[in-house]
């Protein structure tokens, strides 16, 4: 590994870094790559899902 390696290995590091504390604006914590894939799979699903959970609350209040 020479000096110009490690010089672009150092930016690409302060790059992420950058990207990081650009978004600290944002509700949830991105650090932790494991929680924001669970946070967003529950949110994707949850809404996705909320439409079919409707229906049949209204199906089943019909029949009763």
């Amino acid at each position: 590994m020479n000096l110009s390696d490690t010089v672009r290995v150092s930016e690409d590091r302060l790059e992420w870094r950058k990207l990081v504390v650009g978004s600290s604006n944002l509700p949830i914590d991105i650090s932790n790559r494991y929680k924001l894939t669970a946070i967003f799979t529950i949110f994707m699903c949850s809404s996705f899902s909320l439409p079919f959970i409707v229906v049949r609350h209204q199906l089943l209040k019909k029949n009763m």
